[in-house]
Protein backbone atom coordinates (compact mmCIF):
# COMPACT_ATOMS: atom_id res chain seq x y z
CA UNK A 1 0.00 0.00 0.00
CA UNK A 2 2.85 2.41 0.74
CA UNK A 3 4.45 1.79 -2.65
CA UNK A 4 1.14 2.33 -4.47
CA UNK A 5 0.57 5.55 -2.51
CA UNK A 6 4.04 6.81 -3.42
CA UNK A 7 3.44 6.10 -7.11
CA UNK A 8 0.01 7.76 -7.11
CA UNK A 9 0.55 10.77 -4.84
CA UNK A 10 3.62 12.95 -4.47
CA UNK A 11 2.45 14.18 -1.09
CA UNK A 12 2.96 10.75 0.50
CA UNK A 13 5.27 12.40 3.06
CA UNK A 14 2.09 12.94 5.07
CA UNK A 15 1.58 9.16 5.30
CA UNK A 16 5.24 8.64 6.21
CA UNK A 17 5.01 11.20 9.01
CA UNK A 18 1.83 9.61 10.43
CA UNK A 19 3.38 6.12 10.47
CA UNK A 20 6.69 7.24 12.03
CA UNK A 21 4.98 9.27 14.78
CA UNK A 22 2.61 6.36 15.45
CA UNK A 23 5.51 3.91 15.73
CA UNK A 24 7.45 6.14 18.13
CA UNK A 25 4.42 6.74 20.38
CA UNK A 26 3.42 3.05 20.45
CA UNK A 27 6.97 1.93 21.28
CA UNK A 28 7.18 4.37 24.19
CA UNK A 29 3.72 3.49 25.54
CA UNK A 30 4.18 -0.26 25.24
CA UNK A 31 7.66 0.00 26.76
CA UNK A 32 6.17 1.71 29.82
CA UNK A 33 3.46 -0.97 29.98
CA UNK A 34 6.03 -3.76 29.64
CA UNK A 35 4.85 -5.03 26.24
CA UNK A 36 7.07 -6.23 23.39
CA UNK A 37 6.87 -4.15 20.19
CA UNK A 38 9.46 -6.02 18.16
CA UNK A 39 6.86 -7.40 15.72
CA UNK A 40 5.48 -3.93 14.95
CA UNK A 41 9.00 -2.63 14.35
CA UNK A 42 9.81 -5.44 11.91
CA UNK A 43 6.54 -5.00 10.02
CA UNK A 44 7.20 -1.26 9.65
CA UNK A 45 10.71 -2.01 8.35
CA UNK A 46 9.40 -4.49 5.76
CA UNK A 47 6.62 -2.18 4.58
CA UNK A 48 9.04 0.71 4.14
CA UNK A 49 11.63 -1.38 2.33
CA UNK A 50 9.14 -2.82 -0.16
CA UNK A 51 7.34 0.49 -0.69
CA UNK A 52 10.43 2.62 -1.34
CA UNK A 53 11.95 -0.01 -3.64
CA UNK A 54 8.72 0.03 -5.68
CA UNK A 55 8.71 3.81 -6.07
CA UNK A 56 12.47 4.40 -6.50
CA UNK A 57 12.65 3.84 -10.31
CA UNK A 58 9.81 6.27 -10.95
CA UNK A 59 11.25 9.14 -8.90
CA UNK A 60 14.73 8.50 -10.27
CA UNK A 61 13.59 8.66 -13.90
CA UNK A 62 11.39 11.71 -13.27
CA UNK A 63 14.28 13.65 -11.77
CA UNK A 64 12.59 14.06 -8.37
CA UNK A 65 14.90 11.68 -6.56
CA UNK A 66 16.89 14.37 -4.76
CA UNK A 67 14.05 15.89 -2.75
CA UNK A 68 10.71 14.09 -3.09
CA UNK A 69 12.25 10.67 -2.52
CA UNK A 70 15.30 11.07 -0.29
CA UNK A 71 13.61 13.22 2.36
CA UNK A 72 10.86 10.65 3.06
CA UNK A 73 13.57 7.95 3.07
CA UNK A 74 15.46 9.88 5.74
CA UNK A 75 12.23 10.34 7.71
CA UNK A 76 11.17 6.67 7.54
CA UNK A 77 14.44 4.79 7.95
CA UNK A 78 15.99 7.51 10.08
CA UNK A 79 13.10 7.09 12.50
CA UNK A 80 13.59 3.33 12.52
CA UNK A 81 17.33 3.79 13.12
CA UNK A 82 16.74 6.16 16.03
CA UNK A 83 14.22 3.75 17.58
CA UNK A 84 16.52 0.74 17.22
CA UNK A 85 18.55 1.34 20.44
CA UNK A 86 15.31 1.91 22.29
CA UNK A 87 14.10 -1.47 21.02
CA UNK A 88 17.26 -3.19 22.23
CA UNK A 89 16.73 -1.68 25.68
CA UNK A 90 13.33 -3.31 26.09
CA UNK A 91 14.63 -5.38 29.03
CA UNK A 92 15.92 -2.27 30.82
CA UNK A 93 13.62 -0.17 33.06
CA UNK A 94 11.66 2.40 31.12
CA UNK A 95 13.14 5.19 33.25
CA UNK A 96 16.42 4.31 31.52
CA UNK A 97 15.22 3.46 28.00
CA UNK A 98 12.88 6.44 27.49
CA UNK A 99 15.55 9.08 28.30
CA UNK A 100 17.96 7.14 26.10
CA UNK A 101 15.46 7.45 23.26
CA UNK A 102 15.29 11.23 23.59
CA UNK A 103 19.09 11.43 23.64
CA UNK A 104 19.30 9.34 20.46
CA UNK A 105 16.73 11.60 18.77
CA UNK A 106 18.76 14.68 19.63
CA UNK A 107 21.98 13.02 18.41
CA UNK A 108 20.35 12.00 15.11
CA UNK A 109 18.92 15.49 14.57
CA UNK A 110 22.31 17.06 15.23
CA UNK A 111 24.06 14.66 12.86
CA UNK A 112 21.54 15.35 10.08
CA UNK A 113 21.93 19.09 10.56
CA UNK A 114 25.71 18.82 10.21
CA UNK A 115 25.40 16.54 7.18
CA UNK A 116 22.83 18.58 5.24
CA UNK A 117 20.96 21.55 6.78
CA UNK A 118 18.43 21.52 3.91
CA UNK A 119 17.48 17.90 4.63
CA UNK A 120 17.30 18.71 8.34
CA UNK A 121 14.85 21.52 7.66
CA UNK A 122 12.78 19.36 5.29
CA UNK A 123 12.55 16.49 7.79
CA UNK A 124 11.78 18.80 10.70
CA UNK A 125 9.01 20.63 8.85
CA UNK A 126 7.70 17.58 7.00
CA UNK A 127 8.58 19.21 3.66
CA UNK A 128 6.47 22.20 4.66
CA UNK A 129 3.42 20.21 5.74
CA UNK A 130 3.65 20.89 9.46
CA UNK A 131 5.90 23.96 9.88
CA UNK A 132 5.81 26.68 7.23
CA UNK A 133 8.91 28.60 6.25
CA UNK A 134 8.89 32.37 5.78
CA UNK A 135 8.88 32.06 1.99
CA UNK A 136 6.22 29.36 2.00
CA UNK A 137 3.96 31.47 4.23
CA UNK A 138 3.74 34.16 1.51
CA UNK A 139 1.80 31.79 -0.79
CA UNK A 140 -1.93 32.58 -0.80
CA UNK A 141 -3.09 28.98 -0.54
CA UNK A 142 -0.80 28.42 2.44
CA UNK A 143 -2.70 30.98 4.52
CA UNK A 144 -4.87 29.74 7.36
CA UNK A 145 -8.58 29.74 6.44
CA UNK A 146 -11.18 31.56 8.48
CA UNK A 147 -13.20 29.56 10.98
CA UNK A 148 -16.48 29.97 9.11
CA UNK A 149 -14.85 28.89 5.83
CA UNK A 150 -13.55 25.79 7.56
CA UNK A 151 -17.00 24.90 8.91
CA UNK A 152 -18.77 25.49 5.60
CA UNK A 153 -16.16 23.47 3.69
CA UNK A 154 -16.85 20.29 5.67
CA UNK A 155 -20.46 20.96 6.66
CA UNK A 156 -21.74 22.32 9.96
CA UNK A 157 -22.95 19.03 11.41
CA UNK A 158 -19.98 17.07 10.11
CA UNK A 159 -17.50 19.58 11.49
CA UNK A 160 -18.80 19.53 15.06
CA UNK A 161 -19.46 15.79 15.05
CA UNK A 162 -15.80 15.29 14.11
CA UNK A 163 -14.70 16.86 17.37
CA UNK A 164 -17.19 14.70 19.26
CA UNK A 165 -15.71 11.66 17.51
CA UNK A 166 -12.20 12.77 18.46
CA UNK A 167 -13.31 13.00 22.10
CA UNK A 168 -14.69 9.45 21.78
CA UNK A 169 -11.33 8.13 20.59
CA UNK A 170 -9.58 9.90 23.44
CA UNK A 171 -11.94 8.07 25.77
CA UNK A 172 -11.22 4.77 23.98
CA UNK A 173 -7.52 5.49 24.37
CA UNK A 174 -7.90 5.71 28.14
CA UNK A 175 -10.54 3.03 28.61
CA UNK A 176 -8.81 0.38 26.47
CA UNK A 177 -5.30 1.10 27.74
CA UNK A 178 -3.75 2.58 24.59
CA UNK A 179 -4.61 -0.05 22.01
CA UNK A 180 -2.69 0.43 18.78
CA UNK A 181 -5.67 1.19 16.57
CA UNK A 182 -6.83 3.90 18.97
CA UNK A 183 -3.34 5.43 19.15
CA UNK A 184 -3.16 5.50 15.36
CA UNK A 185 -6.60 7.09 15.04
CA UNK A 186 -5.76 9.80 17.58
CA UNK A 187 -2.49 10.68 15.81
CA UNK A 188 -4.14 10.56 12.39
CA UNK A 189 -6.96 12.79 13.65
CA UNK A 190 -4.61 15.33 15.22
CA UNK A 191 -2.65 15.74 11.98
CA UNK A 192 -5.81 15.65 9.86
CA UNK A 193 -7.37 18.45 11.91
CA UNK A 194 -4.20 20.53 12.24
CA UNK A 195 -3.37 20.66 8.52
CA UNK A 196 -6.68 22.17 7.25
CA UNK A 197 -6.63 24.66 10.12
CA UNK A 198 -3.09 25.73 9.27
CA UNK A 199 -3.52 26.12 5.48
CA UNK A 200 -6.44 26.16 3.06
CA UNK A 201 -4.59 23.93 0.57
CA UNK A 202 -4.86 21.00 3.00
CA UNK A 203 -8.67 20.79 2.99
CA UNK A 204 -8.47 17.58 1.00
CA UNK A 205 -6.07 15.98 3.50
CA UNK A 206 -8.54 16.62 6.30
CA UNK A 207 -11.47 15.03 4.46
CA UNK A 208 -10.82 11.42 5.65
CA UNK A 209 -10.66 12.56 9.28
CA UNK A 210 -13.82 14.67 8.99
CA UNK A 211 -15.57 11.64 7.48
CA UNK A 212 -14.39 8.91 9.87
CA UNK A 213 -14.84 10.78 13.15
CA UNK A 214 -18.52 11.71 12.60
CA UNK A 215 -19.15 8.16 11.37
CA UNK A 216 -17.95 6.83 14.73
CA UNK A 217 -20.38 9.14 16.54
CA UNK A 218 -23.27 8.00 14.34
CA UNK A 219 -22.34 4.34 14.85
CA UNK A 220 -22.21 4.74 18.64
CA UNK A 221 -25.56 6.53 18.55
CA UNK A 222 -27.17 3.70 16.58
CA UNK A 223 -25.83 1.14 19.03
CA UNK A 224 -26.99 3.13 22.06
CA UNK A 225 -30.50 3.55 20.65
CA UNK A 226 -30.73 -0.19 20.09
CA UNK A 227 -31.78 0.10 16.45
CA UNK A 228 -30.24 -3.27 15.44
CA UNK A 229 -32.18 -5.00 18.23
CA UNK A 230 -35.35 -3.18 17.19
CA UNK A 231 -34.90 -4.46 13.66
CA UNK A 232 -34.42 -8.02 14.93
CA UNK A 233 -37.54 -7.73 17.10
CA UNK A 234 -39.55 -6.46 14.15
CA UNK A 235 -38.29 -9.30 11.95
CA UNK A 236 -39.17 -11.90 14.60
CA UNK A 237 -42.74 -10.59 14.81
CA UNK A 238 -43.15 -11.16 11.08
CA UNK A 239 -42.23 -14.80 11.53
CA UNK A 240 -39.41 -16.70 9.87
CA UNK A 241 -39.27 -16.24 6.12
CA UNK A 242 -42.29 -13.89 5.93
CA UNK A 243 -41.67 -10.90 3.64
CA UNK A 244 -42.34 -7.31 4.60
CA UNK A 245 -45.70 -5.81 3.67
CA UNK A 246 -45.58 -4.14 0.27
CA UNK A 247 -47.69 -1.23 -1.00
CA UNK A 248 -50.50 -2.06 -3.46
CA UNK A 249 -49.72 -1.95 -7.18
CA UNK A 250 -49.96 1.36 -9.02
CA UNK A 251 -53.58 2.29 -9.68
CA UNK A 252 -54.99 -0.08 -7.08
CA UNK A 253 -56.69 1.40 -4.03
CA UNK A 254 -55.17 0.43 -0.69
CA UNK A 255 -57.19 -1.62 1.76
CA UNK A 256 -59.12 0.25 4.47
CA UNK A 257 -58.98 -0.45 8.14
CA UNK A 258 -55.62 -2.17 7.98
CA UNK A 259 -57.18 -5.44 6.74
CA UNK A 260 -56.43 -7.41 3.60
CA UNK A 261 -57.48 -6.14 0.21
CA UNK A 262 -61.06 -7.21 -0.63
CA UNK A 263 -59.98 -8.72 -3.95
CA UNK A 264 -57.28 -10.86 -2.41
CA UNK A 265 -57.46 -14.02 -0.38
CA UNK A 266 -56.57 -13.56 3.27
CA UNK A 267 -53.08 -14.60 4.19
CA UNK A 268 -52.89 -17.83 6.20
CA UNK A 269 -52.53 -17.37 9.90
CA UNK A 270 -49.24 -18.26 11.44
CA UNK A 271 -48.78 -19.64 14.90
CA UNK A 272 -45.27 -19.83 16.29
CA UNK A 273 -44.45 -21.23 19.70
CA UNK A 274 -40.81 -21.78 20.64
CA UNK A 275 -39.58 -24.80 22.52
CA UNK A 276 -35.91 -25.54 22.98
CA UNK A 277 -34.83 -23.37 20.11
CA UNK A 278 -37.21 -25.26 17.72
CA UNK A 279 -40.26 -23.20 16.72
CA UNK A 280 -43.53 -25.10 16.26
CA UNK A 281 -45.61 -23.27 13.71
CA UNK A 282 -48.83 -23.75 11.79
CA UNK A 283 -50.37 -22.01 8.81
CA UNK A 284 -54.04 -22.37 8.00
CA UNK A 285 -57.50 -21.83 9.51
CA UNK A 286 -58.06 -20.99 13.13
CA UNK A 287 -59.34 -24.51 13.89
CA UNK A 288 -57.12 -26.90 11.96
CA UNK A 289 -58.52 -30.38 11.84
CA UNK A 290 -55.25 -32.25 11.93
CA UNK A 291 -53.02 -29.99 13.99
CA UNK A 292 -50.71 -32.22 16.01
CA UNK A 293 -49.99 -30.62 19.37
CA UNK A 294 -47.31 -31.90 21.71
CA UNK A 295 -48.08 -32.55 25.32
CA UNK A 296 -47.07 -30.03 27.96
CA UNK A 297 -43.41 -30.41 28.79
CA UNK A 298 -42.52 -32.04 25.47
CA UNK A 299 -39.68 -30.42 23.53
CA UNK A 300 -39.19 -27.98 26.38
CA UNK A 301 -42.65 -26.36 26.00
CA UNK A 302 -43.91 -24.48 29.01
CA UNK A 303 -47.43 -24.99 30.32
CA UNK A 304 -48.41 -21.49 29.18
CA UNK A 305 -47.14 -22.08 25.67
CA UNK A 306 -49.01 -25.38 25.50
CA UNK A 307 -52.28 -23.70 26.54
CA UNK A 308 -51.79 -21.06 23.87
CA UNK A 309 -51.53 -23.76 21.24
CA UNK A 310 -54.69 -25.45 22.49
CA UNK A 311 -56.69 -22.21 22.60
CA UNK A 312 -55.60 -21.39 19.09
CA UNK A 313 -56.86 -24.81 17.99
CA UNK A 314 -60.33 -23.94 19.27
CA UNK A 315 -60.39 -25.09 22.89
CA UNK A 316 -60.96 -21.90 24.94
CA UNK A 317 -60.42 -23.65 28.22
CA UNK A 318 -57.16 -25.10 27.14
CA UNK A 319 -58.35 -28.68 27.74
CA UNK A 320 -55.98 -31.22 26.39
CA UNK A 321 -56.91 -33.25 23.31
CA UNK A 322 -55.43 -36.58 22.45
CA UNK A 323 -52.63 -36.27 19.94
Amino acid sequence: HLGATMLAWQGYTYVVAVVVIFLAVVLVVERIRGLDSFGLYVVTLIVGTVGFLMAMPYYYLQGDFGYWFTVPVFLWFGGLLVLLPFLFLRNAPWVVSVPALFLSVLAAAGGLYLYNPAYFSAVLTGQGYFIKSLIYSTVAEAQAPSFDALIVSYGVLTFFLAFAGFALFLYYLYAHRFRREHVFMVIFSLLGIYLPVSAAKFFLLGSPVFALLPAEVVLVGIDRLGLPQMRRNFASRRGPGEPLARPPPLGEAPSRGGGPHPDRAPAPERLVCHGRGHPLQHEGPVQPAGLQLPAAGAEGLSRECHLRLLRRRGDPGGHSHPV
